[in-house]
């Protein structure tokens, strides 16, 4: 179980960074946040928020921050510009995205990442702050495939506590709309996300466009998509509320 640490967390001003030494990370000028590095350290300067979004995910930093010994990204400094919280540091974590690995390397290969990915998901909802990743994807899982190892990373804005995820996955919110169901912030639906991840995968389309046909014919191709057969069809049901939901281990392991 991951441990809790208290104190008061170091506070950086922003002019003390030298941003012509770091890597600039994102290029997206829509994106929420301007992420850079150094090789060591994640400089995450949040933009875009109102002023009561600041707030909030300060709140949700100061919480995360106190989250050790599970393979997360936690905030480790708060940044600040004038005087103003506008972000958090994290320690870096080199490698490859997920979503990267999952270009480079089988569905096999993936499905057994997946499940080590999802056993360490298990470890962090077991934690006593009650953690929520709410925006599961593969882009918030980074790959050291040199040392075997992989972190949770973007980790300053999950539910925590009483709070919820500042965020939720695309895939995840598609499928909740569909089905007329409000967002909650229950660890069930990270469980249930990366399963529709993986569908979403192995498809190339969502889980509501995939027909019991397509599903049959693609198990001829990959027989372990029979261990799923069950949790597919409870998927595919257009219900108002959704079924407690396995681990993705619970259901790809041998």
């Amino acid at each position: 179980m991951g441990q809790i640490r208290g104190g008061i967390m170091k506070k950086i001003d922003i002019t003390s960074i030298n941003f012509d030494k770091v890597v600039k990370i994102n290029d997206d000028i829509s994106s929420e946040s301007a992420i850079y590095h150094d090789n060591k350290m994640v400089y995450k300067i949040y933009r875009n928020f109102s002023f009561r979004e600041l707030i909030e995910r300060e709140i949700h930093v100061d919480e995360t921050s106190k989250v050790t010994n599970l393979r997360v990204a936690a905030p480790l400094a708060k940044l600040y510009d004038n005087g103003f919280f506008c972000g958090c540091t994290m320690a870096y974590k080199k490698g490859i995205t997920l979503s990267e690995y999952e270009k480079t390397h089988s569905i096999e290969e993936l499905k057994d990442k997946l499940i080590d990915v999802s056993l360490e998901l298990e470890e962090i909802h077991r934690n006593r702050k009650k953690i929520v990743l709410g925006d599961v994807n593969y882009n918030n899982v980074m790959i050291d495939e040199e040392n075997n190892n992989f972190s949770f990373i973007d980790f300053d804005g999950v539910g925590i506590k009483r709070l919820e995820p500042m965020t939720i996955s695309a895939p995840l919110f598609e499928y909740l709309e569909n089905r007329g169901i409000d967002y909650q912030g229950k660890q069930n639906y990270d469980r249930l996300t990366y399963l529709l991840a993986f569908y979403q995968t192995v498809f190339h389309k969502s889980i509501d466009e995939v027909s019991e046909d397509e599903f049959e014919m693609k198990t001829n191709e990959l027989p372990f998509l029979n261990r799923s057969r069950y949790d597919f069809k409870v998927l595919k049901k257009k219900n108002k509320t959704v079924k407690d939901m396995p681990y993705f281990h619970e259901v790809f392991s041998k």
